[in-house]
This record gives structure tokens, sequence and C-alpha cells, in this order.
């Protein structure tokens, strides 16, 4: 029945595969024209410590928060909190029982980061610091991290990883 098709010449084969290929490219830059803007995606690595040269920078017990401008516009980071959604509901309507702004996202011995503008294909990077006090156990899958951006009202969260004791960095 398509016995025609091996009949076809290596040429023919890689004009169709280029073909196809130019195709494809084609159709994402469409999508990208059609939705130009800011597109953020957002990363959290929890108990993380920072080791260098310089002891009196070196930190530990740290949430280190990662923001990637995909989009094709800049935007500003306005701030970073962590909020404590200890149940599914409040989780559903993104309604943290508890909120606490880290004012001081930067990490130690660098300049402010807040506000900070994104360009984009750029990243942006901010720490939350672990507070007994405050929060007894950020690690416990209960917290999200958020980050508020210039371009929309509504801000992006991401739950904080759990960590285990063994997992930990107590030592």
């Amino acid at each position: 029945m398509l016995e025609w098709i091996r009949t076809w010449s290596p040429e023919a084969w890689v004009a169709i595969y280029a073909a196809l290929v130019s195709t494809l490219v084609a159709f994402v830059q469409i999508r990208q024209w059609l939705k130009p803007g800011v597109r953020l995606d957002m990363e959290v690595a929890s108990d993380m410590a920072i080791v260098g040269a310089n002891r009196a920078t070196n930190e530990s017990k740290l949430t280190v928060v990662t923001v990637f401008n995909r989009g094709t516009q800049p935007t500003a980071i306005l701030g970073l909190a962590v909020g404590h959604m200890p149940t599914w509901w409040r989780r559903r309507l993104k309604m943290p029982a508890q909120s606490f702004v880290a004012v001081n996202p930067h990490f130690l011995g660098h300049p402010s980061n807040v506000p900070g503008e994104l360009a984009p294909n750029k990243r942006w990077q901010g720490v939350i610091r672990r507070r007994d006090d405050l929060m007894p156990d950020p690690w416990s899958g209960q917290y999200y991290a958020i980050v508020q951006g210039s371009h929309r009202d509504k801000p992006y969260m991401k739950r904080i990883p759990k960590v285990t004791q063994e997992e930990s960095n107590d030592g």
C-alpha cells in the first residue's frame, strides 16, 4: 500500500525533516509573539548552607528562593515572604494562617536585592533565614515561599520542601 515511500531518495527524507523542524520552530515563534510579557518560574531549596572563603558571610539553615524570568518583558521583584498554610483548605484558597516578610532577603555581604529588576532570561535569588521563635519547623511542608512581582497583583507561591532530621544540615 505504501510502497511508493520506499522509492524516495535520502534528499527527500532530509527535505521532509527540515520542513517539519522549521514548521515547529515557526509555531514556537508565533506562540511567543502572541504571548508577550512576564513569565516567572520559581524554585525553592530548603536547608541550604553558604560556604565561602569569607567565614563572616557563611550561613546555614537557609531557604533559597530562585526566580527566573522566562518571558519577554522585565519586571520588578517587590518582596519575599513566607506563608504558613497548615490545612488543605488554606492551601486551596492560597490564604496563609500566618505570614512573615523576609525584610533582608539577600545573602550576607551582598547588596540589598528588594526591590530588584528582573530582566528577561535573568535570575533573582532571595534568602529566607530560619527563625525558630516564629517558624518552629519551616521545612515541614506547611510553609510556602511567596514572591511578589510588579507586573500582577497576585503573588507567586511555592511550597518549601520537606526536610527530615536525617537530611538536615544540623550536623
